[in-house]
């Protein structure tokens, strides 16, 4: 039903970093993760932004149960699917690696591939 209106974004995250570069999704909703399986074991969390021409202030994304939106990336290929409810109309994401603090520092340069969709 979606097929052709799911857009592939890509994470980079480089070699001893914790966030990866930021991506305009045009107020659509983030749909699924894919790992690209040599991720450095740490969950994988996200940040969204509201700021229309460029990111502003960025904030830690939450589920409408007001826990994190935490992914456990692990070593290998996987995938997870994100609830719409979870991540609906976002105007820029990014990637971090860990839950809290400094995060989880990835090893050599990795890359996650975002899935979105209009809401």
């Amino acid at each position: 039903m979606y097929q052709n209106l799911v857009t592939n974004y890509t994470l980079t995250f480089g070699s001893g970093g914790t966030v990866s570069n930021a991506v305009y999704l045009n107020g659509q909703a983030l749909l699924a993760v894919v790992n690209s399986g040599t991720w450095t074991a740490a969950a994988l969390t996200f940040e969204v932004s509201s700021g229309t021409v460029e990111p502003g202030i960025w904030h830690r994304l939450y589920a409408g149960t007001n826990v994190l939106t935490a992914y456990p990336a692990t070593a290998g290929t996987s995938a997870y699917y994100l609830p719409v409810s979870d991540a609906p109309g976002l105007l820029w994401v990014r990637g971090v690696s860990g839950q809290t603090g400094a995060g989880t520092a990835q090893a050599a340069a990795r890359t996650i591939t975002v899935l979105s969709r209009p809401v």
